[in-house]
Parts: C-alpha cells; structure tokens; sequence
C-alpha cells in the first residue's frame, strides 16, 4: 500500500512540515505498536498503584446502518492495588468525521490526530470492582443515536470511536479507540479479497516427521487440528507441507512417527529420539496411543476430502528455505525436496497435489531464487506486495497481481498484502487482539473500497506458518466477511486470473538476507544427503535405512529454522555422524605388500562391513602403471559385521613395483569413495624361471639313474645250467637231516659247484625200467 493524504475530506489542509512530522509519528508508532494487537490506553486514577485495563470484547454489527442498533461489548479490569468503587461508567464517543483512507483509520488505532467529537447515548454503570477482578460491560447506542446522515451514499466509511471509563468522580481511568464502518445502503464494486493459509510445522526439528510437537500438533485440539479447522471455508487456499501427511499416516497406522526398523539392521543409524518403555503398559497410555491414531487418521481423512473440494498446494518437503537453496545453487537438494514430497503425497492422497505455488519465506525472494523456482516448476511465486513496487507511484491499493520475467520465462507473481495479513491472523486467533484486530480489519477493507469505488481490485492475505488460530474466531470472521456489501470474498484462482500490475523489482532487503540459513548450513546438508544416497544401492533394503537419514537432512534445511539460527549446528552434527559412520562402515582392510610372480594370477582383496545389516559391494582395482592389467571387477556381498577376502583375476606385463588403487563401487557404478592404496611387486618372469629349474633338476635326477644303471654287472645264467630239484632230491637219497624249506638265491650257489651237480646228476628225462 502506498501512503496517501486526500486532502478536503477531512477539515483543514495540514501544513507540509506538520504532515511530515505527523508521518514520523505515525512510522513510529508502527515500529513500537503491533497493528495485530490493539492495546487500550489506560489512565491510573490520582495516587493508585496500577492501572484500570481495557480491552474490546467485540462490535455488532460489521456494518452499521441507520436502522441498526450499535453495541459495543468491553472487558474492564481492575488493575489497582485498592478497589474501584461503584458509581463509575462507561461511555461511547464517536469520531464524526469519515476516516478517508488507510493511513486514516491507521492513525486514529495509532492515537493520531483529532479525538471524538460527540458522547453517544446509553452509558452503562460500572459496579464495584476490587483489585484484580474483570468486568464485562455491553454498551448499546440506539439506531439513529449515531446522528449521521442516514441518506447520503458518499458517507459510508470508516468511523472513529472511543470508550472510556470513568470513575465515580467522572474522571477517565481508562480509554480505548477502535472504528466501525457505516453503511447508509450505499453502492460500489466491492474490493475482491482471497486468502491462503500455509499448512505446516510451526517448531524447528531434525525430523518434522518424528519431531514431538508436530506429533502433538496432530493430537486433538492440536495445533494443526485447530489449524485444519478454522480454514475450513473452500475459498480460503492451502499449501500444505507433505511430510505432515508422513506424520499423520504413520501415527494413524501403527500409533508413532518412528519409521519401522528393518528386522536385520538391529538399529537405524539416523539420529532417533531417545524412547521410554515401560515395563507393564497401563491401560491410560494404550488409550493415549489409541486416541492418537484416531485424531490422525480423522486428520488425514479431511486432508484427503480438501484435496478434492478446495484449491490445495503442496509444498516441497519439510518446506525448505528456497532463498537459501538458491543462494548456494543447490538446485539438487530442492530437487530432492519435491521428489520427496512427491512420495509422501502418493502414499497418503493417492496422487499428488498442485506443485505450481511457491510461498518463499517472509515473502522475500531476488531474482535468483525466482530463477530456480521457475526452472523448478513454479509457475506462481507468492511475495509480499512492499517487496515489488509499482512501476509508478499509485494513490490506492492496487491489485495484488504481477508478472515477473526470468530470462525467457515468466512467472505470475502473488502480491499480499502485509497489513491485512497481520490483520486477518490477529482476528482468527484467540486473544484480547482479536476483536480490536476484526474491526480494523473490516474499516481497512472499506477505506480500499472507498479509494476507487468504480474500480474492483483484488487483494491477497497470507497467514503465517507457525499460526495458531482459534476455529470458531475464524470461521465467524469469515463469515462476517462474506455478509460484508464491500468485500467479495474470493478464490485465488480468480486472482490468478486478474490483469497484472506493472511493477519492478522483486527486491529483497538486507534484513530479508540475513534472516535466512547460512550458506555453509545448506552446502552441509547437500553434501550429506549426496553421500547418503551414493550409498543407497550397497544396501540390500535401502529404503528403510536411507530414509530415515533423508528425512532428517531435509528437515534440516527447513523454512522453521530461521527460528534457530544458533541451534543449527547442534542438530546438525548427529545427523552428520550417522551419514559418517554409514558411508565408513563398508571398508578395505589395510594389508601388506604383495609379490606378483606369475603371468596372471588373482590379488587378493580383504573388504569389512562393519553395518549392521549386508551390503553388496563390487571391488575395482586401478593400477597406476602399465605393468599390471586388471581382467575385471569382482562383486562381493558382505553380510552384516563380516569380513571376507576377495579375488580380482589380474594379469602381469612387465616386472616392477605397482601400486594399484583399490576402489569400493556399487551394483550401479556409482563410486563410495572407499579407497585403499595396494603396494604389489611384480616378478612376472620368476614363474618360468622356476619351471625351467624345476625340470633341469629333473632331467639330471633321470639321467643319474640311468647311467647308473648301465655302470651296474650283473652275470646272467643260462635256463638250461640251472638242475632240476627233483633230479638232484633222487640222487641224493632221502635227508638225513632235517629238512630246511628255505630256497637258496641263485647268487648263494657257486657257479662251479652248480655245474659240477649239473654234470653228476641223473638226467631227469630218464624213463624208468618196467619191473
């Protein structure tokens, strides 16, 4: 919104130099005074320790006419250390005057400028109060008791009006300002207004997913079930944060966010918070448990039936900072975001939501981060309207609608406006801002419709991510906004479909800078994440030991930390560790020096898992010189806490020293950087050497035997000279000794006497004479 002055509709002309003095004023007030909350001005009573506080219950109606009866409800607390006798009142003033434009009806909540002019009727008593009590009063104003012209269509606008309370000597204790509009039946095209209310985690964690107060957020009249509820209106936009949906299917599937620990892996390495079990469970717990599943799954249920009712978006994952990814290039890890995201979404839905929407943090973004969300996907980009000027200087509330240019794209900007926005989150909260931030929020609306009345233009409120909203402040603000004759309450698709607003920019400020995740911070993250998933396919059931590990570098790179800028690298450093020890577990065994004596042979490898669950692993060796050649690589699988000595088949060029790079590889080629420098001496020629040898020995064992052989005398006898044994047994007669079986050896009988007995020995062929 730009600043204005319409000078005539409201008495004299301001001097410039106490324009500009006023002005001053009226910025310092919005530094030192919240526009969400309106606080009351209290003046103690003479001497009195404390003071009488005053808060607006709330005004009916939101438009007044001149047949309605105004009532004005207030809370009067007695805040003095003595009691506020009785015989005091309330009374109800009234600023004549029609509060012009924004900056009016700023001024007048502000304290700026001119007091009421005129003392409504229908004063209420106030009754006895003693310190420390709370009083609620109801103030009436009959229909006519405004006294402002009931005809005259160019009277409808903002009014002024005060009330305060006075004690029994008629003096102000207490004094507070808020303004109402008056409606004489007047006639315009109202001012179009959408809302879109962002769905996610409102406390920074190492894991949305499993983080305890996102799981109680989910709890009955949690956060995030208040939240669903008060944007239950179809027009009211959502971007939703899909790792809630992680959240709120585990707990209404198995009663905790915990992801299921693989039955091998005995312990997920990621950081998990530190869990109590009992060791009887009691009934009370098991029925919390229960209710937490019940509240989960109702949860989830009206998720899916908005999806298909209503206008929703889904965020990236964990809703990171898209300023700080794109600061540091990290386009891979918003990549990672939405592939997340869309999981998460398929496994909850069915099928994923809108990812055409970007909502940056604070609503600031530069060039830069609308270049990588336009190559990313976005198509819409969602920007506070003060950080995109107009091309020129304009004196009404524009549209909140842009086009911005990204090389040879371009993307629809989402201008919304700031202060309506803090208007729109303080109404739908609970609180004592409430009413006073409704009020305000209905006179703001009007002063737009009032700058152009002819004119309609669209305008656009956000709600912060950590909201905390009250359903029915909510839902009663949305519908006094629909009875409202100038505004129109809209979807943003038909912003979408407005004409754009020339403007320049964007722009983001120093402050918007500072504000979001250290660049180291984000690098970290990415280069975790690289390494966790490098190490992805080495597991035998990936999913349930990565993913966990995934969702925590994620959420570290979430929009909630600019929260907790400190608290950054504490939680870092577990998530860090448990990237660390994975990627370490798989590791070559340091050995000694080996010989290579042979033309091909196969070197002998020794890989460790040290992980609590198996890996498969392929083993690549890499000789940095040309004396060795590696046939090829050998996969190996490893199960858990194992070690095992692998063989790669290699063969053998030229002798000499070889260092050869042992490497660790996944199934897929993708690199573990596991390396281990292998020292192997290469003496290719000792094996024919050897062999060569080996078979000289041999042949001068074999020939040693020959020729000893040959060198050997032996004489040989003839057949024929050798006597029969029977022949020489009839010549001899029968024994008369006894008789030796023992055979004598042909070398124990002398070669003469043999030949001897031979020529003696009755011939054996002898026949015998017929007796």
């Amino acid at each position: 919104m730009t600043p204005r002055r319409r000078v005539g509709a409201r008495g004299p002309v301001l001097h410039t130099k106490a324009r500009g003095l006023v002005g001053c004023l009226l910025a310092l007030s919005v530094l030192f005074i919240p526009a969400t909350v309106i606080p009351a001005t209290a003046e103690p009573a003479s001497g009195a320790t404390g003071s009488v506080d005053l808060a607006l219950a709330g005004v009916t109606p939101a438009a007044v006419t001149p047949h309605d009866t105004l009532a004005v409800a207030v809370h009067v607390h007695n805040g003095l250390a003595t009691a506020l006798p009785a015989g005091g009142r309330v009374v109800v003033s009234l600023h004549g005057q029609r509060l012009t434009s924004r900056d009016d009806v700023q001024e007048w909540i502000a304290g700026l400028g001119k007091d009421a002019d005129r003392e409504l009727p229908g004063p209420v008593a106030l009754p006895a109060l003693p310190p420390g009590a709370t009083t609620t009063l109801r103030v009436t104003v009959p229909a006519g008791g405004l006294r402002l012209p009931a005809v005259s269509p160019d009277q409808f606008g903002p009014r002024g009006l005060v009330v305060t309370v006075m004690d029994a000597a008629g003096r102000p204790v207490a004094r507070l300002r808020t303004v109402i509009v008056w409606w004489p039946y007047a006639r315009f095209h109202p001012t179009r207004l959408s809302l879109l209310s962002p769905v996610t985690s409102a406390t920074p964690s190492v894991d949305v997913v499993t983080d305890d107060a996102t799981t109680a957020d989910l709890a009955r009249a949690g956060r995030l079930q208040r939240l669903l509820a008060a944007v239950a209106d179809p027009d009211i936009a959502v971007a939703l944060d899909p790792a809630l949906l992680v959240t709120a299917q585990r707990l209404a599937q198995t009663g905790t966010a915990q992801p299921a620990v693989p039955a091998s892996a005995g312990a997920t390495p990621g950081p998990t918070p530190s869990e109590t079990v009992p060791a009887s469970p009691s009934s009370s717990s098991a029925q919390t448990a229960t209710d937490g599943q019940h509240m989960a799954a109702e949860w989830l249920t009206a998720i899916r039936a908005n999806a298909r009712t209503r206008t929703m978006y889904q965020l990236p994952f964990a809703d990171p900072d898209m300023t700080a990814l794109a600061h540091r290039r990290a386009v891979p890890l918003l990549a990672e975001h939405d592939a997340l995201g869309q999981v998460a979404a398929r496994a909850a839905l069915g099928a994923p939501l809108k990812t055409t929407l970007a909502l940056p943090a604070d609503g600031a973004a530069d060039p830069a981060t609308i270049g990588m969300l336009a190559a990313a996907g976005r198509g819409t980009v969602v920007l506070a309207a003060g950080t995109q000027p107009t091309a020129k200087p304009l004196t009404y509330t524009p549209t909140g609608r842009s086009r911005l240019a990204v090389g040879p794209r371009t993307v629809d900007g989402l201008l919304y406006d700031e202060q309506l926005s803090k208007l729109v989150t303080a109404a739908g909260a609970a609180g004592s801002g409430s009413a006073p931030a409704t009020q305000q929020l209905l006179a703001e609306l009007a002063a737009i419709t009032l700058e152009r009345p002819s004119d309609v233009r669209h305008v656009l409120a956000v709600t912060p991510r950590a909201w905390n909203p009250d359903p029915p402040r909510m839902q009663a603000l949305m519908r006094t906004l629909r009875s409202l004759p100038w505004v129109g309450v809209a979807g943003l698709s038909e912003l979408l479909a407005a004409d754009p607003v020339p403007r320049v920019g964007p722009i983001e400020a120093p402050a918007a800078r500072m504000a979001e995740l250290p660049g180291p911070h984000v690098t970290t993250v990415e280069d975790l994440l690289h390494q966790a998933n490098r190490f992805s396919p080495v597991l035998s059931d990936p999913e349930s030991v990565i993913g966990p590990l995934r969702e925590s570098l994620l959420s570290l790179a979430s929009t909630a930390w600019r929260s907790d800028l400190a608290g950054l690298p504490t939680a870092r450093a577990p998530v860090a560790n448990a990237v660390t020890s994975l990627v370490r577990g798989v590791h070559i065994v340091r050995g000694s020096r080996i010989n290579f004596i042979a033309t091909t042979a196969a070197l002998p490898v020794t890989v460790e898992n040290d992980l609590p669950y198996p890996v498969h692993v392929v083993v690549v060796l890499k000789p940095r010189s040309g004396r060795l050649v590696v046939q090829h690589s050998v996969g190996v699988d490893l199960p858990a806490n194992t070690r095992r000595q692998v063989r790669v088949p290699t063969r053998a060029v030229a002798n000499g020293d070889v260092d050869v790079l042992a490497e660790l590889r996944t199934s897929t080629d993708g690199s573990l950087d596991v390396e281990r420098v292998l020292h192997v001496r290469v003496r290719r020629t000792w094996e024919t050497g050897g062999i060569i040898a080996i078979g000289v020995v041999l042949a001068v064992l074999l020939a040693v035997g020959l020729l000893r052989g040959m060198r050997r005398e032996r004489t040989r006898v003839p057949p024929e000279s050798v006597p029969d044994v029977d022949d020489i047994a009839t010549a001899s007669g029968p024994p008369s000794g006894p008789i030796s079986l023992k055979r004598a050896r042909p070398d124990e009988v002398p070669l003469a006497d043999a030949a001897e007995a031979a020529e003696t020995a009755p011939s054996s062929r002898a026949t015998r004479e017929p007796l």
